[in-house]
């Protein structure tokens, strides 16, 4: 019997909606239609279920992940984040930067990203 990864993907929103809070994957603009639709320079703001971790020294050696990066764990859920994206606590406030991008994919759909946060 094969596993229902929807399913599963739900289980995780659900434990991050329980035990984390809200945090926003910040989209750079892009140009499509009309420029009064989405100006050059505004961003999109994409609210996502989040907990904050701590990286451990084995997950940080031979990456691109400083120490001071803060990890945080992302529902998968509508959006996609990336690197090179923002990422913020707060509605609003100047995102920091994405550096890496972890997909936990299994059976290929993705059920949880991990990100590295670097202010």
């Amino acid at each position: 019997m094969s596993e229902d990864w929807s399913a599963v993907a739900s289980e995780i929103y659900d434990g991050l909606t329980e035990a984390g809070q809200t945090g926003y994957v910040v989209k750079a603009a892009t140009v499509s239609g009309e420029p009064w639709e989405n100006p050059q320079g505004a961003k999109t703001w994409h609210p996502v279920k989040i907990v904050h971790s701590r990286w451990t020294a084995k997950e940080i050696e031979g990456t691109i992940i400083n120490m001071s990066d803060r990890k945080v764990l992302v529902s998968a859920t509508s959006i996609t984040p990336e690197q090179g994206d923002e990422y913020s606590d707060v509605d609003g406030a100047a995102g920091s930067a994405i550096v890496e991008v972890r997909r936990i994919q299994p059976a290929g759909q993705s059920v949880l990203y991990i990100l590295a946060v670097r202010d």
